[in-house]
């Protein structure tokens, strides 16, 4: 529906809010209202903003008889960098959480971590010797077909060890993101996609298989 300027003021309004102050008149969308002492704002894009700025919307400034929005360039504050630190953070944070339930490599094949699958290999060892002969146990595999492994109890014990390996690795590595971002100039925009361990997802894209987030 596009904004206006109070002449007068150089105050930006919508027409809802013209059409409030001036509950009497008939004001279509798109009006002219310059006998009502306002002028239609011609909107322009902002201007990109480098690392350390941000972009704040300016006072309307007439200009070749039409108003137009302006825009100052202006460095973060230390509120900024805090908020945006805050936030990308909590991206950080997400990330990690969804690579230690990506599963974890032991006796040569991936098995699932999320935490249903951790409580359940926490029980195999538990049981120990006491893991039923034969017991099949399906792998977490990116071919079209299930893989199965006969489930020993050092094969538990191995799991529960690379699962343990695998969250200090993740959250290590989320750490140093942390420390690398909040040092960063521009904390919103810091690329945490790197510098993780090796992932389950990882070993399928480089096998050239998409991985869904249900197989996890």
């Amino acid at each position: 529906m596009g904004r206006y300027v109070e002449i007068a003021t150089s105050a930006t309004v919508t027409v809802a809010e013209v059409r409030t102050l001036f509950p009497h008149v008939s004001i279509p969308d798109g009006a002219d209202l310059a006998d009502l002492g306002y002028a239609r704002l011609v909107e322009t894009e902002a201007p990109a903003a480098g690392a350390g700025f941000k972009v704040v919307a300016g006072q309307p400034t007439p200009s070749e008889g039409e108003w137009r929005t302006t825009w100052d360039v202006v460095p973060l504050t230390a509120e900024d960098i805090a908020a945006r630190a805050g936030a990308r953070w909590g991206q950080i944070k997400v990330e990690r959480d969804r690579r230690a339930a990506m599963g974890v490599k032991a006796g040569g094949h991936w098995f699932h971590s999320d935490q249903k699958s951790r409580t359940q290999q926490l029980g195999l060892v538990l049981l120990g010797q006491g893991i039923p002969a034969g017991l099949q146990w399906k792998t977490l595999a990116y071919t079209p077909q299930p893989v199965f492994v006969a489930m020993t109890p050092a094969l538990a014990v191995a799991i529960v060890q690379a699962t343990a390996a695998s969250d200090t690795a993740i959250f290590t590595a989320a750490e140093v993101h942390r420390m690398a971002m909040e040092a960063s100039p521009e904390p919103g925009s810091y690329d945490f996609t790197g510098g993780w361990p090796p992932s389950f997802e990882d070993e399928a894209h480089e096998a050239g298989f998409a991985v869904d987030a249900s197989v996890f």
